[in-house]
């Protein structure tokens, strides 16, 4: 792990002015990526000098990455919930009808959701 004096030895904090509206575009455009405006400029001036950073900024997330990450966390709780009925049903408590539709409408939903980005 890096200490104070190391990382003071490794990198020197640079200012530099921008305008309203560039310094707008930076943040939206470096949000866009997942990553803060810091380090998408660091990433902008070292192309501009032909050096490389250790990891490459991540790429834009296609629209069909997105619904695939969205549908992963939906499933996961739908996996949850499911979990749930089954230990009850395992007690001997069955499961209610208002619970499986919820299920059947979010698996819907969810396959909406996908085929809507697998179509764009």
């Amino acid at each position: 792990m890096a200490t104070d004096a190391t990382l003071a030895a490794l990198c020197e904090v640079v200012t530099f002015k921008l305008r309203a509206d560039e310094r707008a575009t930076l943040r939206t455009t470096a949000a866009g990526l997942g990553v803060g405006p810091s380090s998408y400029a660091a990433d902008a001036v070292r192309r501009a000098l032909g050096t490389e950073r250790r990891r490459p900024l991540p790429q834009p997330r296609s629209a069909l990455t997105e619904a695939v990450r969205e549908a992963t966390g939906a499933l996961g709780r739908l996996g949850n919930l499911v979990n749930q009925i089954a230990r009850r049903a395992h007690q001997g408590h069955p499961a209610q009808a208002a619970e499986l539709a919820t299920i059947r409408a979010a698996l819907a939903a969810i396959d909406a959701r996908l085929g809507a980005a697998l179509e764009a």
